[in-house]
This record gives C-alpha cells, sequence and structure tokens, in this order.
C-alpha cells in the first residue's frame, strides 16, 4: 500500500514539474531575423522530448496533454505568455498537437529500451523531432500551402532543431553511462 501511495505521489509530482518545464521553456523565444515566420523559436520542443523520453508510462504524454489543455482553457502558458484556442487553430497548432503526439511516441521508444543504447537515444531525439516539425508542417500547409509551410514552419528550424536533438540527448546519455558505471 505505501509503495503504490509513493509512486502516485512520484506520477503527481512528476506530471507538475514536467507541464512547469514545458511552460518555461515555452517562454524562452529566441528571435531570428533571417527568417520571416510567424512561429517563434522556443525551448519546447527540448523539453517535450525530454518529458516524453523521462517516463515509458503513459505519464509523459499525459502531462504534455495537460500542458496544451491548460494552454487552451485560458492559462498564459503557451510560446510567449499566449494561450487559447485560436492558438490550436492559427498557424500553430501542429506543433502543439505533434507535442503530444511526440511525447507519446518518445514513451514508446523508452518502453523498446532506447534509452539504454547511446545511438538509439539521439535517434529518438530526432524521430520525436520529426514528428513534431511533420504535424507542424502538416497543419502549415493547409494555412499556406506545402512550400511556403516548408520555407517558413521547418527550414528555419533545422538549426535549433539539431542543438535541440544533441541537448535532449545529453542527459539521456549521461544517467546511462553513469548507471552502467554503478553495476
Amino acid at each position: 500500500m505505501k509503495i503504490n501511495h509513493f509512486v502516485k505521489q512520484y506520477q503527481i509530482t512528476f506530471s507538475v514539474i514536467s507541464i512547469i518545464l514545458i511552460s518555461i521553456s515555452a517562454q524562452i523565444v529566441v528571435k531570428v531575423p533571417l527568417f520571416d515566420t510567424e512561429i517563434p523559436f522556443t525551448l519546447q520542443t527540448l523539453s517535450i522530448l525530454i518529458v516524453g523520453f523521462s517516463t515509458k508510462k503513459f505519464w509523459g504524454w499525459a502531462s504534455t496533454l495537460a500542458y496544451l489543455i491548460l494552454g487552451l482553457i485560458g492559462l498564459p502558458i503557451f510560446a510567449e505568455g499566449s494561450s487559447g484556442l485560436s492558438k490550436l487553430t492559427g498557424v500553430t497548432g501542429g506543433y502543439l498537437v505533434g507535442f503530444v503526439l511526440a511525447a507519446w511516441f518518445m514513451s514508446q521508444l523508452r518502453v523498446k529500451k532506447w534509452h539504454l543504447n547511446n545511438f538509439k537515444i539521439f535517434y529518438a531525439m530526432l524521430l520525436g523531432t520529426l514528428l513534431i516539425l511533420f504535424c507542424g508542417w502538416s497543419w502549415l500547409s493547409y494555412h499556406l500551402g506545402p512550400l511556403q509551410a516548408f520555407l517558413k514552419g521547418i527550414l528555419p528550424f533545422i538549426p535549433g532543431a539539431i542543438i535541440k536533438i544533441v541537448l535532449g540527448a545529453i542527459p539521456f546519455v549521461i544517467l546511462k553511462e553513469l548507471k552502467n558505471k554503478r553495476g
């Protein structure tokens, strides 16, 4: 009984910390004047990848879904303090949906023990990023057409995506190496 109570407390704590992490990372916006895009450069993707890959249960994607719901009902936790249904129906909607799908996908890769192999850790981060970008591009294509969606919703994000993939993988590689050293 005590173990079950501890597990529930851990899961709730994990969810709350995950929502806070995603919310804070959404406020870290980098303006890149080279690209004409309405989609902000944030650290949300990095947080989503880490949260999703941190647990093999549904808590990673459930936390991401809770973040999405909280933003939709009006909490100013989306990029640059925004919120509301207009974010889901506007140009960023595909990315927001992609966050939930990517967090779920990342947790499934963890179930398959991808967190135990350095190559698979980096590959998981790449696949999660591609899933988010694909969802964003798909929705943006509806608004702008496929080519403009690529030029404004994918191309500008490639350098940052590479950095986030590496930054997302590093903690898992370090944890794996530490665990291997301990035996």
